[in-house]
């Protein structure tokens, strides 16, 4: 027999068993051809539950974002040097992190042409305590990954001067003469002062 197809045509329907059972629908699942003119069906008693949410409009598209890829040379923003109070000399470069960065290299220079090496650290640390002799100064910040990223906007001020920073935030102090890194202590910084800087890292 021919078995109609397309959305144009019913789909044949089968109804065998028992006169006094009432038929029920059924989804083939498996049809084996025997010998002669026997054919075996295997078949499932469909459920109505499926149909029952056809209706109803479907849940909004969730749109999913991928992660940025971390560059191979870093980008570093929002770069801060401030001194330490009741340490001068030492100063603190505090900055973002950058995206895929492994290390951070610290630059130092008193005229802005010849720059010297301050330190190197490790992410995720994002600040390097420094010694450097009162007056003007400048900072740039580099960031490593595959490759090593521009440097920073160069930060310009003078360094020597705590006359406007009160204890009150967090700063990380370096070691004093015979302590051992293990007693750093920190003490707070004036939120005031932070924001009077533009010290906003978000």
């Amino acid at each position: 027999a021919l078995i109609p197809s397309g959305d144009t045509k019913e789909k044949p329907v089968f109804a065998f068993g028992t006169a006094t059972e009432y038929a029920r629908k059924c989804r083939v699942a498996n049809i084996q051809i025997g010998n002669g003119e026997t054919v075996e069906i295997e078949a499932v008693e469909d459920n109505e539950t499926v149909y029952s949410h056809d209706t109803e409009s479907p849940p909004a598209e969730t749109i999913y974002t991928v992660p940025a890829k971390a560059p191979d040379a870093p980008t570093v923003n929002g770069l801060l040097v401030r001194d330490i109070p009741a340490r001068t000399p030492y100063s603190q470069a505090v900055w973002n992190a950058a995206l895929g960065a492994q290390s951070y290299i610290v630059e130092g220079s008193y005229d802005g042409t010849e720059w010297f090496r301050l330190g190197i650290v490790a992410a995720p640390i994002t600040y390097l305590n420094f010694n450097a002799n009162p007056g003007a100064f400048n900072v740039r910040v580099s960031a490593v990954n595959a490759s090593q990223g521009a440097w920073s906007a160069t930060w310009t001020g003078t360094l020597g001067d705590t006359s406007g920073i009160t204890t009150s935030g967090a700063l990380i102090l370096p070691p004093l003469s015979g302590e051992s890194e293990q007693t750093n202590v920190s003490i707070s910084q004036d939120f005031d002062y932070l924001n009077d800087n533009n010290y906003l890292i978000p």
